[in-house]
């Protein structure tokens, strides 16, 4: 009896020992040298050093959209000519000559009787904006500033500006349209910024009319700058 009784107790103990033993499903020796690996209540098994990915975390392996905002280089200003309204025929130049920032530009007189020959009135058109490095920035002589505006809206005016990286206000573009009697003609100055055309306010036989910019018009005669051939 006293063997019988010995054998049930060593029986018990191996019993028992085996209820503490880790088990990881198909491989218990794994189970038991990694601490880390866990198996959830459903059966199904993962790390505890795995990380779901969160479909709101910026850091996210998804495609980042393109900047649209491209700095703008310092202007590099070749040769200087004149700019003139088609509808008035009037030079395009900086009010009393200023060479200070923010000061208007505007239409002031006849191109054929006064040549517009002095710095003021003249520009150089400086390449390489744009998305395809075909827009200008408009740089006067005298002053060494940018063509720029005063406002985003229809109406706003044009202003001499320190060049600088203007977010497009200082960019433009332009339409081609004819060249007839030494002079290029454009049908649009458009911003880059605004989407606006420069407009001499259809003031045709007026000095010192302030250049703004407007919605652009087809065949708008008070839209049309030509500059020489």
């Amino acid at each position: 009896l006293a063997a019988l009784a010995a054998a049930v107790v060593l029986l018990l103990g191996a019993a028992a020992a085996a209820m503490f033993v880790p088990w990881d499903g198909d491989n218990p020796d794994r189970a038991a040298a990694d601490p880390s690996h866990s198996t959830s209540r459903d059966g199904s098994s993962g790390s505890s050093t795995s990380k779901s990915k969160d479909p709101h975390d910026s850091t996210s392996d998804k495609p980042k959209s393109k900047s649209h905002n491209k700095t703008e280089p310092d202007p590099d200003p070749g040769g200087y000519a004149a700019i003139a309204s088609a509808n008035s025929g009037r030079c395009i130049g900086v009010a009393g000559e200023s060479q200070k920032s923010g000061d208007w530009v505007i239409q002031w007189g006849i191109a054929a009787e006064t040549g517009c020959s002095k710095p003021h009135e003249h520009w150089s058109w400086a390449s390489g904006y744009g998305e395809d490095g075909s827009d200008f920035k408009i740089v006067n002589q005298n002053s060494g500033m940018c063509l720029d505006l005063d406002g985003t809206s229809s109406g706003a005016k044009l202003i001499q500006r320190a060049c600088r990286d203007s977010h497009g206000s200082q960019v433009w573009d332009r339409t081609y349209s004819d060249t007839k009697n030494g002079w290029d003609y454009f049908a649009g100055l458009r911003n880059s910024a605004t989407g606006l055309c420069l407009d001499n306010q259809q003031k045709q036989d007026e000095d010192n009319v302030v250049i703004i910019v407007r919605h652009c018009l087809k065949d708008d005669n008070g839209q049309m700058f030509r500059i020489p051939a």
